[in-house]
């Protein structure tokens, strides 16, 4: 594992443990955490980016000692671009697409906590040369008792978890409020539903195929967002309103205060796509301006 130091002094020292709701589980105490690739000795064989997009660049630059080119890349971060950088980085290496599903954060160094037992993890091939490599990148997450989902083109699977982010993520950040009181919300629910439509609007004109995720129908609430707004409001709310509740992982980059964010990995890509294909993306590009501000504002203050 690399982590930062004082996730690191307490793995080696006491070991990880994951919190799943109430309860918690220690994973084990044996493992080995570093605080830089640098402090490996060896070539991985497997490689798991867990990185904010903004910080991709780096961790590529700080992985290179350690690889070869028989080294797998799995890609578990936010957005659709990290897959291409990555590709272009190394582009004799295997890499894995992949999404996390669920609301994950860290309580503590080494403590993780999972709000319910909901998610888990899904992947796919980059490209179709990679796929022999997935097949066994599955096979290695299966033995963690996750659920796992596969997808034969991975890129439907990173567009499908866009498509849940644009909607929440944002929104979760700005407010607070869990997906069922967004929903609730008359002006939120209403941009939450129009972030999606855009999103799934830019899927369709690009030949890309929503799926469902662990915990996650995505397809069914495709269907369900393509609704007029206020029926396709009521349905999320109540749908969703025993759910257990999380921080999206904008949320907890405001907490950090460190002036970041992946809005332009999420709603920013949905513009982007947008404007190539003479498609309006008015609501993502509010929800980018509200960031911004928001960004602007918090780095003003300190």
């Amino acid at each position: 594992l690399i982590a930062r130091k004082p996730h690191v002094d307490k793995i080696n020292t006491n070991g990880l443990t994951l919190h799943i709701g109430n309860s918690y589980q220690l994973i084990r105490n044996n493992l080995s955490a570093l605080t830089s690739p640098s402090e490996y000795k060896d070539k991985a064989d497997l490689i798991i980016m867990c990185v904010k997009s903004y910080d991709t660049r780096d961790a590529l630059r700080q992985i290179k000692p350690i690889i070869n080119t028989s080294t797998t890349i799995l890609c578990l971060q936010n957005g659709i671009s990290n897959e291409k950088l990555i590709a272009d980085e190394l582009p004799n290496n295997p890499i894995i697409a992949g999404a996390i599903c669920g609301y994950l954060s860290f309580d503590a160094p080494a403590e993780v906590s999972l709000s319910s037992d909901k998610g888990g993890i899904a992947l796919g091939p980059w490209q179709e040369k990679d796929l022999n490599h997935a097949v066994k990148c599955q096979n290695i997450i299966e033995d963690t008792g996750l659920e796992v989902t596969f997808e034969i083109d991975g890129k439907n699977i990173k567009w499908s978890k866009l498509m849940l982010n644009v909607a929440f993520n944002a929104i979760n950040a700005i407010s607070g409020l869990s997906t069922a009181d967004i929903m609730n919300d008359k002006e939120l629910g209403t941009l939450a539903v129009q972030t999606f439509a855009e999103c799934a609007e830019v899927m369709k004109k690009s030949n890309i195929t929503p799926v469902d995720l662990p915990g996650y129908k995505v397809t069914l609430l495709a269907k369900i967002m393509s609704l007029p707004a206020p029926l396709a409001r009521r349905l999320i709310a109540f749908s969703t309103k025993n759910e257990a509740t999380g921080k999206s992982s904008m949320s907890q980059d405001f907490a950090k205060g460190n002036g970041k964010s992946e809005i332009e990995e999420i709603n920013g890509v949905v513009v982007t796509a947008a404007e190539k294909l003479n498609l309006k993306a008015e609501a993502n590009r509010k929800l980018l301006k509200m960031i911004e501000d928001k960004l602007s504002k918090e780095g003003h203050k300190e």
